[in-house]
């Protein structure tokens, strides 16, 4: 992710150089696209997982809200501390257990952390915020499925929730 980032950087100075400005301008583009749909994370938080404030210990669990993927850190409900996943690829694989994890930065709303889950290292897509939408349920691993994902709500979603039956 870094090397993304300094490699644009690098590109854009070179282009400036040579002054080849339409180069410039269009990997300058590229470049606020990345940092803007979160391919390349926050200034903010690559300092955070550089020098952390805090490192503390958390339980993880995968819920889905709004068809987002969040993972809650602490308990096992939707009123714990939150950040959105990047990839519905860890959602999947984190979605069926519970798993201990290491959290790099300071654990409370607003706050920009980096998660370690034994190799895997997850760069949340946002800041920690203080519990999910009304709502959101647990994920489990086929709820990311094709088929299930043209439901209206999940298997969690509470009395009345619609779903594809066996499916």
């Amino acid at each position: 992710m870094t090397v993304l980032a300094v490699g644009l950087l690098a590109a854009v100075l070179i282009f400036v150089v040579a002054h080849f400005w339409i180069g410039a301008i269009v990997v300058t583009l590229i470049a606020i696209g990345c940092v803007a749909s979160g391919a390349v994370g926050s200034p903010a938080q690559i300092g955070v997982a550089r020098h952390p404030e805090a490192v503390s210990d958390a339980e993880t669990t995968v819920w889905l809200s709004r068809n987002r993927s969040w993972l809650t850190l602490g308990d096992d409900d939707p009123s714990a501390m939150a950040v959105e996943l990047r990839s519905k690829g860890h959602a999947r694989r984190l979605a069926d257990h519970r798993f201990p994890a290491k959290v790099a930065g300071r654990l409370e709303p607003g706050q920009w952390v980096v998660v370690q889950i034994g190799q895997l290292t997850i760069w949340p897509a946002g800041r920690v915020q203080a519990g999910l939408t009304q709502g959101a349920f647990r994920l489990r691993s086929d709820d990311l499925s094709v088929l299930r994902r043209l439901r209206i709500r999940g298997p969690g979603g509470g009395p009345g929730s619609k779903g594809l039956g066996k499916f």
